[in-house]
C-alpha cells in the first residue's frame, strides 16, 4: 500500500490469487476490472484473461484492457 495515497498495488500474480480464492463464478470478471488499474505489472494481463472460463469473458476482459491503453 502506498502510505501517501492509501492505494494498494498488486501484481498480476497476486490479483490472480485473490480472484481465484475470493470471487467464484461471474464475480471474477468485475473484480478483475476493479483491481486492474492498481496492478503493478499490467503487461502480464493475459494470464488473467487466459484463466477465464468462457470465451465471452476472455474477450470482454481483453477489450476492457485495450480501452485502458495498456
Amino acid at each position: 500500500m502506498n502510505p501517501t495515497t492509501g492505494v494498494i498495488k498488486e501484481s498480476m500474480a497476486q490479483i490472480k490469487i485473490i480472484i481465484s480464492q475470493r470471487y467464484p463464478g461471474s464475480g471474477k470478471l468485475q473484480s478483475i476490472k476493479a483491481l486492474y488499474d492498481n496492478c503493478t505489472n499490467k503487461k502480464n494481463h493475459n494470464t488473467l484473461a487466459d484463466d477465464q472460463t468462457f470465451s465471452i469473458e476472455k474477450n470482454e476482459l481483453k477489450n476492457f484492457i485495450k480501452t485502458r491503453g495498456n
